[in-house]
């Protein structure tokens, strides 16, 4: 009786045994099947705008804001006297300081919208999002540069004498501010983006 009841208690020993394996392996397939099988959170729209969305004015006015500004000091052409205002000194220090205040801004939102994950749904939202965020700060930094540039090389020279130049770093700008259009424009095919989005110039539509 003695041999039986051991006999019997080690094999209940190892339906305990068994039952608990398959439990266990019953546990661990449920977590790899949610985590394999749980899509990327399609709250990647909301997040993005509230990212983009202004936090303060003074500080960060949102890149609705932001852009709206840039694109339309960006554009130059001729005053009511005639005069071309692209060649400007006047000009060329107020896009340094610009580009000095929206840099950290372009690159903060690409460092935050950038390193979200996105369902398969807005994934090439995601890649558009993030190419126009980086060429944006590319150009800026360049305005920076030539507008710089123009500071160093005026401290010495009369604008007269460096017309010729001027105007070589005003046609910089404008092809800076026409690559930024184009990410532009095809950031507003998103639509979902469009609360961030300032409205596009007239030049910009037409193209």
């Amino acid at each position: 009786m003695g041999a039986m009841k051991k006999k019997e208690s080690k094999m209940g020993y190892l339906k305990y045994l068994v039952l608990a394996g398959i439990v266990g392996l019953i546990l661990v397939l449920f977590m790899v099947l949610t985590t394999v099988q749980k899509p990327a959170s399609d709250d990647y729209p909301d997040k993005v705008l509230g990212i983009l969305a202004s936090k303060n004015i003074a500080q960060d006015p949102g890149f609705k804001l932001t852009m709206n500004e840039l694109l339309g000091d960006m554009e130059c052409g001729f005053s009511s006297t005639g005069k071309d205002t692209c060649k400007l000194p006047i000009r060329f220090q107020h896009l340094r300081t610009l580009a000095t205040q929206d840099i950290p801004r372009i690159k903060d939102y690409e460092a935050r919208v950038c390193k979200l994950t996105p369902s398969e749904r807005y994934k090439a939202d995601h890649e558009q999002l993030c190419k126009s965020l980086e060429q944006i700060y590319r150009e800026l930094d360049s305005m920076q540069l030539g507008a710089s540039e123009v500071g160093q090389l005026l401290r010495n020279n009369s604008p007269e004498s460096l017309d010729s130049i001027l105007g070589g770093f005003a046609q910089r700008i404008e092809r800076s501010r026409q690559i930024i259009l184009r990410h532009m424009k095809a950031l507003s095919g998103v639509k979902w983006l469009e609360p961030a989005l300032p409205p596009l110039p007239e030049d910009a539509k037409n193209k």
